[in-house]
């Protein structure tokens, strides 16, 4: 520990950076299998109507998100020899794997017990998925507070985000088709909990680490925090964006069965993103360092939106599923931009926060940012199950009325297409890049602070 001044560590090794970008590997892996598979899951196995499939998963995510709270005050709290955010990765890794397990069992009772038992096992691998999220957040801060430092572990994290969700939508259709759900996510969790393992060993604390820090009570905390503008615009974007990421990930196996006729192209649907996922991300440091992170996410929805509209009137029919490729290899490309700079703007937000009200609040900064990615989440998922629901979709069907197919190209195009509008108007109104270097100028001079 350090007394009397804050240290400050700049540049961080490449094996920290890959230690790091394990932990969104290992969640992606879970958390992205979920995502993709859960709610066809219910309405075609466990025979859960669409409808009711879909207010699970949102009030689910709404629950969540007040649990997101709770855990971003414990690890303000939390003091232990392995630092505050850390020691959750270890603690809560194998049973991470056993609750994904669990999400994939019904009771096959084709009656009120599926339904139950699909919230409360849901409910449970979601809490413990915050439970590591929340610190895996948290962690970055506590590593660098140097901004492009952070950047690079936006992207280090997207990319290991990024090959965790093309892992589990290559891997898992296959493994589904040999051993079932419930053995295929205890697989995945399994693989998970290694890789968080990974990360707890091959990273460090090094920032705010000293015997004088006070931790700031919830109460004057979650007050300070209201006082963040950028961190309200931030939890904004983050509901925005993740309705887009709910309703992609959660539409395209729909779109597979029911507008291409073929169930097993899910696998390559949710994997097309990721090629151009990987070249936003490959340049993502490169537009940061020239643009700064919030105009290049903002042009880069701007473009979005436009191309989503002329690809709308272009694609016609279900023979045009490689044009179709070509579009979500273009979806992937932004949103590899936007991901990779998201959650370096949320740790942005901590400094303005401090420089703002002389509070640094950590976990509570990112646990109430990760509410609006699952409230997001939620409502993106609740809404494929509610619009399917509006057209009288039923997963028990071998045939689906003809509305079916064009409400599944509106979840999938025209949505997420307004979506990514509107986060570029929200997102203009953050002007932290601009103010950066004079609150750490300012940060510095309060604390004393010397470079190492």
């Amino acid at each position: 520990m350090y007394v009397g001044e804050l240290m400050k560590r700049r540049k961080l090794s490449m094996k920290e950076k890959l230690s790091y970008g394990m932990g969104d590997f290992a969640s992606n892996l879970v958390y992205q299998g979920i995502s993709i598979f859960i709610l066809f899951y219910w309405t075609d196995y466990a025979g859960i109507s669409a409808a009711v499939a879909g207010t699970i998963l949102l009030i689910s995510r709404i629950f969540d998100g007040v649990i997101d709270v709770v855990f971003g005050n414990l690890v303000d709290k939390t003091k232990s020899k392995y630092g505050k955010a850390r020691p959750y990765l270890l603690w809560l890794a194998l049973p991470f794997a056993f609750s994904a397990m669990i999400t994939f069992w019904t009771p096959g009772t084709n009656g009120i017990a599926d339904i139950i038992f699909a919230f409360v096992s849901y409910n449970v691998t979601m809490v413990i998925y915050t439970a590591i999220n929340i610190p895996y957040g948290v962690l970055s801060v506590k590593m660098t507070d140097d901004q492009v430092e952070r950047g690079s572990l936006g992207v280090f994290r997207g990319i290991g985000a990024l090959i965790g969700s093309m892992l589990v939508a290559i891997i898992a259709p296959m493994l589904i088709g040999v051993v079932g759900y419930t053995w295929t996510f205890l697989i995945i969790g399994l693989v998970a909990a290694a890789s968080l393992l990974v990360t707890f060993k091959g990273t460090e604390e090094h920032v705010g680490l000293t015997q004088e820090d006070k931790v700031t009570p919830f109460k004057e905390g979650f007050v300070a925090l209201l006082k963040n503008k950028p961190w309200l615009i931030m939890l904004l974007v983050g509901i925005l964006v993740f309705t887009f990421s709910g309703l992609k990930m959660t539409s395209n196996i729909y779109m597979a069965k029911y507008y291409f006729g073929d169930e097993s192209l899910v696998g390559i649907l949710n994997v097309m993103m990721m090629p151009g996922m990987l070249i936003g991300m490959g340049v993502a440091t490169l537009l940061f360092r020239r643009f700064g992170k919030i105009k290049t996410t903002v042009f880069g929805n701007l473009i979005m939106f436009l191309a989503t509209v002329a690809f709308y009137f272009i694609f016609q029919s279900p023979d045009d599923l490689v044009l179709f490729y070509g579009f979500l290899v273009l979806n992937g490309a932004f949103l590899g931009i936007g991901t990779a700079g998201f959650f370096a703007m949320i740790a942005d937000t901590i400094e303005y926060g401090e420089w703002k009200t002389k509070k640094r609040i950590e976990g509570l900064t990112y646990s109430a940012a990760s509410v609006g990615t699952k409230i997001g989440g939620g409502v993106g998922a609740a809404l494929v199950g509610w619009l399917l629901a509006l057209v009288h979709y039923n997963g028990t069907l071998a045939t689906q009325p003809e509305a079916v197919s064009s409400m599944i190209v509106w979840i999938n195009l025209w949505i997420p297409g307004m979506i990514c509008l509107i986060v570029a108007i929200v997102l203009s109104f953050n002007k932290v890049d601009k103010l950066y270097p004079q609150i750490m100028q300012d940060l510095d001079a309060r604390k004393g602070v010397k470079e190492v």
